[in-house]
């Protein structure tokens, strides 16, 4: 009997640290799925394909606070990258895609436990979340609305189980998007986010002094800088050793993208 108990526990204790797709695509999540793509059916939409670049900066009161955020495409772990953020108490927003979580989950489960970092959704398979559009930086479109939905919802439910914390962002791949994802988007209760400023990390040949260079240009109160976490071989951390002590120079701080919303 007491064997048996253990395994039980044993049994209940792996099901609850499943985060896999398969398992978070429970008979509760198809019935959700239905019901929302119902609601997006039923509306009327022009379906612009577009690129997410969206500002944040109206929602903010107080001078003087840069968002830097990092995307987890898919891939590697820029480890010196984080300590650097870490080592200057830097707060930052990371966009996780589920790719990324499935390779590198004990490292999701520590950003996730540092309040210095805010974990926001990068896409389940990092897809651009539209069904309309062309192809951009050789990355695949959803091809329908389940594949939207679960691009959204179940990476969601994937960093909310790892975090604790429902995501309030979404950025989709490629940062682009059409209004089917945007109409959908506002179902689920989440908000797809932009940026101001992108620091050129996309590319590899990107030096660290043009990085620094992009991210300070037209440096503004409410400014969204796009980084990125998955590329230690390339030139964020230098960049960022140039770039954030003349920020600070200037009167910047660095905040969450969450904060945009409640300063």
């Amino acid at each position: 009997m007491k064997i048996l108990t253990i395994l039980l526990l044993t049994t209940i204790v792996f099901a609850s640290q499943d985060y896999s797709n398969n398992a978070l695509c429970d008979k509760e999540y198809i019935e959700f799925r239905k019901r929302i793509k119902r609601r997006v059916i039923n509306e009327e939409i022009k379906n612009n394909f577009f690129e997410a670049n969206k500002s944040f900066t109206e929602k903010s009161k107080v001078a003087g606070f840069i968002a830097l955020t990092f995307d987890a495409c898919d891939g590697g772990y820029n480890k010196e990258l984080i300590d650097f953020l870490i080592s200057e108490n830097i707060p930052a927003t990371l966009f996780l895609s589920g790719k990324w979580i499935d390779k590198n989950i004990e490292t999701a489960k520590y950003l996730a436990s540092n309040e210095l970092f805010e974990i926001e959704n990068h896409g389940l398979k990092h897809r651009i979340c539209a069904i309309s559009g062309e192809k951009k930086y050789g990355l695949r479109r959803t091809s329908n609305i389940d594949e939207i939905i679960d691009e959204i919802e179940l990476n969601n439910r994937k960093i909310e189980k790892i975090s604790g914390k429902r995501p309030i962002f979404y950025r989709p791949a490629g940062a682009y998007a059409d209004e089917v994802c945007l109409k959908t988007a506002s179902f689920l209760s989440i908000e797809i986010a932009g940026y101001d400023s992108l620091a050129g990390d996309s590319f590899s040949k990107t030096s660290a002094k043009e990085m620094s260079e992009n991210i300070m240009r037209d440096a503004k109160h409410g400014m969204v800088v796009l980084m990125h976490l998955n590329h230690p071989e390339r030139n964020e951390v230098e960049a960022l050793k140039i770039a954030i002590p003349a920020l600070r120079k200037k009167g910047f701080s660095f905040c969450h993208l969450e904060d945009f919303c409640m300063k």
